[in-house]
């Protein structure tokens, strides 16, 4: 539109500065030159001629200028108003643009800042490195989670755009401080971790209850059978199951602990099949007690993914645990993790047989706060928060779902290769 704009301006202003010059020229040609020779005014035509097409250039010339510069202003007012940092730099990384909100964060004197790598952390220059080459060979940046160097030297969760203008050999690259925001992501975390740890307080109880009493039992009769005999080998008997029993609610606690747990922010590489049995085994009684059958189909061969568990457990957690709510009279649950998909990926589809969800809601499913349980029965959080995991892990998440007839959930993750690095992947929920 700004375009369409600027050249009819030019062409009308031009075509006004014409007739003027030709009525102009009428007026003079009809009150002086009208006795001149033909050859006389042949050369001054030419010369009107000249002046025209000088007077017009000029024009023109001066007019781009003008719109140029108040194009500049008008750029140079948005890039400094701007909330988000915003460089400009060459190949090289030399810095030619730098607004006042990347001033305030990464200097107060702009010549101290000479290039990108000035403010990029040391361990996180070889990955930053190989993002530049894939941006210039048309890969798009958006909300990418990474960090930067804080004018006092230390290190700041951002979110970086990036861009390549081929014309100019430049990359532009916008920065946003999400300090702020990963404290209220991380607190969005802890609501939805505390939404779904109190729905599995019911297996929690089932799990550590029957061993429990089987040990108590086997105490009882312990105490009955030492006194008075000499072989004791029932006695050790009965040890040997306590000391089981024991073992087994020892691994359900250390299970309910790596879920509630935060670990570093370091990603390692994770068998997604351990991840899934983990979660499986703690919900077992209450698939049980809600006749759910449950079909498991891990044929992963132990592929890993470069992963935070603790998220990904939630994600996995999450998902089992809406497939329990659709199904209030029981149904069937199936679980595959397939070995590989198109692009290298590994794929997990978690299917229920479920109440299903209306088409006309289902676009909306992964919108924050959006959920179709009753009240006081979900915080609309967890897809949407399950979206954005498993997009900063790389991959990507979709839905299908037919009312009355179920909902199946594919998450497809890229797959670790041998000699990948991990030891610098920050995870995105990284904890204040």
């Amino acid at each position: 539109m700004r375009h369409t704009r600027f050249w009819t301006t030019l062409i009308l202003s031009s075509l006004t500065i014409v007739l003027f010059i030709f009525l102009l020229w009428e007026l003079i040609e009809n009150s002086l030159f009208k006795d001149l020779d033909y050859k006389t005014l042949h050369y001054l035509y030419i010369t009107r001629g000249i002046a025209v097409s000088l007077l017009l250039a000029g024009w023109a010339a001066w007019f781009v200028w003008k719109e140029k510069l108040k194009h500049q202003e008008w750029l140079d007012k948005i890039i400094n108003n701007s909330t988000d940092a915003i460089l400009v730099y060459d190949e090289t990384g030399q810095i030619n643009t730098f607004n006042k909100t990347a001033e305030s964060l990464f200097s107060d004197n702009r010549k101290r800042i000479k290039t990108i790598w000035d403010i990029v952390p040391y361990e996180n220059r070889v990955d930053f490195s190989k993002r530049l080459e894939n941006v210039k060979n048309g890969e798009k940046v958006i909300n990418y989670e990474t960090e930067r160097l804080f004018r006092d030297g230390k290190k700041f969760p951002v979110s970086i755009g990036l861009i390549y203008v081929k014309e100019d050999g430049r990359f532009v690259e916008t920065i946003r401080d999400i300090r702020e925001s990963l404290i209220l992501r991380n607190k969005i975390i802890d609501l939805e971790k505390a939404q779904v740890f109190g729905k599995m307080a019911e297996g929690i109880a089932h799990h550590l209850g029957t061993p429990l009493a089987s040990m108590l039992l086997r105490v009882q009769m312990l105490k009955e059978d030492m006194p008075g005999h000499a072989d004791c080998s029932s006695c050790l008997d009965k040890l040997d199951l306590i000391e089981r029993q024991l073992f087994f609610c020892q691994k359900v606690i250390q299970r309910i602990l790596r879920f509630v747990r935060r670990s570093g922010s370091e990603r390692q590489p994770e068998i997604v099949s351990h991840l899934l049995e983990d979660g499986i085994e703690i919900m077992k009684p209450i698939f049980k007690k809600q006749g759910i059958e449950l079909e498991v189909h891990l044929d992963d061969g132990d592929l890993k993914i470069l992963a935070d568990k603790d998220l990904l457990a939630l994600v996995f957690a999450d998902t089992m645990m809406n497939a329990v709510d659709a199904m209030p009279q029981g149904g069937r649950l199936s679980i595959v993790v397939s070995g590989r998909s198109p692009n290298d990926r590994l794929e997990i589809k978690i299917a229920d047989t479920g109440v299903g969800i209306p088409s006309d809601v289902l676009p909306l499913v992964f919108e924050p706060f959006f959920t179709t349980k009753p009240a006081g029965k979900g915080t609309g959080l967890g897809l949407s928060l399950a979206k954005r995991i498993i997009k900063d892990h790389g991959g990507e998440i979709g839905i299908e779902s037919v009312e009355g007839q179920g909902t199946t959930i594919l998450i497809r993750l890229p797959i670790y290769e041998q000699g990948q690095s991990g030891k610098n992947t920050k995870r995105a929920f990284n904890p204040i």
